[in-house]
């Protein structure tokens, strides 16, 4: 499935798996001393959160370091268009990257990851 940010395919296809969770709710819930009951005040909907794990390849440590620095230079606080397949999710803010494991593959160096998104308007 291939993966792109902001039209940038900056993701192997093989092996990448998105988790969306569920869009939440805000609400406040209040009582007075005496009065049976509470009153609920409906905050809306909120955003969501989404992982992304996959495995990165490049053929030497100065390449997989610059392709993690491209990815993580969009941990910057702004929304982003983050397209998986045919879905298309808009409002996403990139709140993390990390690396879980790294290691010497054939001629290469292979990556695992996992980047945290936000959207916040689901």
């Amino acid at each position: 499935m291939l993966v792109t940010l902001d039209g940038q395919a900056l993701f192997d296809e093989a092996q990448t798996h998105i988790a969306v969770g569920s869009p939440a709710r805000a609400a406040v819930e209040r009582f007075a001393a005496g009065l049976d009951g509470v009153l609920c005040i409906n905050g809306g909907r909120r955003g969501r959160r989404m992982a992304q794990r996959g495995t990165l390849r490049a053929g030497g440590h100065t390449q997989m370091d610059e392709r993690i620095a491209a990815i993580e230079s969009l941990i910057d606080g702004r929304t982003h268009v983050l397209v998986c397949g045919q879905a298309v999710y808009e409002d996403v803010r990139v709140e993390s990257f990390e690396v879980t494991s790294r290691r010497l593959s054939g001629a290469g160096v292979v990556v695992e990851y996992e980047v945290v998104y936000r959207q916040l308007s689901a």
